[in-house]
């Protein structure tokens, strides 16, 4: 099946803390967050290379911790609760616990990944054609919560 770009979603955690994704169904207080443009999931390794002699001369790779980003293009909507949310977050550099997912969470076979993120850059470009969007840049905090979850969602 093909999924279209338009049909993920993300999905902000409004009151409390991050828990583990549920067996079923999907975690309590989430609200789409839909004043999103566009989002880039990145997900990539650190590279060690390898100098041995036994490769004859041949440099090789090995790939260690991965590194997960996301980039978000929102709207810049100050009276909507998710903005205000975000925004909150990065001025005072607090974590927020997103759902990136392929689709609604709600839907059984849904899949993406639950984390707690922190918000490291907030950009504003404010371009004379146009509306007002802001950029933001996210990759993962250090919270008690296991990092990430990547899930596949149950039925109820």
């Amino acid at each position: 099946m093909t999924t279209r770009g338009i049909d993920c979603e993300l999905h902000l955690q409004t009151t409390g803390a991050r828990v583990a994704w549920p067996v079923s169904g999907i975690p309590a207080n989430l609200s789409e967050i839909d004043i999103v443009q566009d989002v880039r999931l990145s997900d990539e390794r650190d590279e060690v290379e390898l100098k041995l002699r036994k490769h004859g001369g041949f440099a090789v790779s090995e790939f260690t911790t991965r590194k997960i980003s996301l980039e978000v293009d929102i709207l810049y909507e100050t009276d909507d609760p998710n903005f205000i949310i975000l925004q909150a977050a990065y001025q005072a550099n607090n974590g927020v616990a997103i759902a990136v997912c392929d689709q609604d969470p709600a839907v059984d076979g849904a899949q993406g990944i639950w984390a707690d993120w922190k918000i490291g850059s907030f950009s504003q470009p404010q371009e004379a054609a146009g509306v007002v969007m802001c950029s933001l840049t996210l990759k993962f905090a250090h919270t008690d919560v296991s990092p990430e979850d990547f899930v596949t969602v149950a039925a109820s």
